[in-house]
Order: C-alpha cells, then structure tokens, then sequence
C-alpha cells in the first residue's frame, strides 16, 4: 500500500502480520480514511502525541474513537489540551498547554 497516513508514507506496510496491534502517533486522527486499514493489523490503537511530552491519551480505532489519558497522565480541557505527567521525570511536565484543540479528546 502506498497510501499516507497521517502525512507517514507507508506506515501500514510496516505491519508484517494481520494480527499484530498497530499505533498510530499524532495530534489529530481522521478515523473515517483510517477506518479502510482495519483489516491490515488485529487492532490500531490512535495516541495522541507530542514531542516535547510524548504520548498522553489513547483510544481504540472506531467511528467515534474516544481518548482517555494514559495511566501516568493527567489530562485537561480549556481551549486546547493541558497536559500533566504523574511519572517522576529528569524535567516534569506539569500543566503543558498544548496547541491540540479540546475538541480532540473525548475522555475525562
């Protein structure tokens, strides 16, 4: 397949075998054209992503795929996404506001 995914060029051909799980890392999803690769990996799992913090929300792929923040984030909503991480890092990550919309994560 030589279709992009989230502007990563062949991402899908990656995946050696159907019932391997897949990521996807972004900062937003369109769950309707990623939907046609479903049958490509037993699951693909969406994270939402930055570089400065990393990863903090997932959700499984589906029409209404619904974010929820992983277990060592806390997650906020104003305008866009507020990040905290709970895991002890060299340099913490307390209150980061991001530039994703709000709108994006579903979770609480």
């Amino acid at each position: 397949m030589s279709d992009t995914v989230n502007g990563m060029s062949g991402l899908i051909t990656r995946v050696r075998d159907a019932r391997e799980p897949a990521s996807i890392l972004g900062t937003s999803f369109d769950t309707g054209r990623l939907a046609q690769y479903a049958a490509c990996a037993e699951t693909i799992r969406l994270v939402l992503a930055l570089p400065e913090i990393g990863a903090f929300a997932q959700a499984e792929l589906s029409e209404k795929s619904a974010f929820r923040a992983l277990s060592c984030c806390i997650v906020g909503k104003e305008e866009t996404i507020i990040v905290s991480k709970t895991s002890f890092l060299t340099t913490p990550v307390i209150r980061c506001r991001t530039e994703v919309p709000a709108s994006t994560y579903g979770g609480a």
